[in-house]
């Protein structure tokens, strides 16, 4: 991109490689795009490694991931629900079940029928 285009990959352009490469259940290689990323990992980043992980049912890198991104938004229910049906559809019903308790103690609720998309750092619900 830099070299031929002359443009310098932002956030958004890590977070397409990381999505790309994480739905084509290349985990490796996404993580080692966001470690040599010039800059730290946004929510957008971490987000479409766990959507990959969810995709492909990567529960132990989910959780890692998970936690992260919790650790950047701690009220956000959306990443609770992905890690919570991650336990869930690997047949972990204790686990599931303890997320939804974590959330719960927390106040966080997850509002029904309501998604939001996250455009250059804007939700737009």
């Amino acid at each position: 991109m830099v070299a031929n285009y002359k443009v310098t990959p932002l956030m958004v352009h890590y977070g397409c490689v990381v999505d790309l490469l994480g739905r084509a259940g290349r985990f490796m290689d996404a993580i080692q795009v966001i470690e040599r990323m010039p800059f730290a990992p946004d929510a957008s980043v971490w987000g479409a490694l766990l959507g990959a992980c969810r995709l492909h049912g990567n529960v132990e890198l989910a959780v890692e991931v998970g936690k992260k991104l919790m650790a950047l938004g701690p009220q956000q229910s959306g990443r609770y629900v992905t890690v919570r049906n991650v336990f869930l559809e690997d047949g972990n019903w204790q686990a599931g079940v303890r997320i939804g308790e974590v959330m719960q103690e927390a106040g966080i609720k997850k509002i029904v029928g309501q998604s939001s998309v996250v455009l250059h750092g804007h939700a737009i619900l």
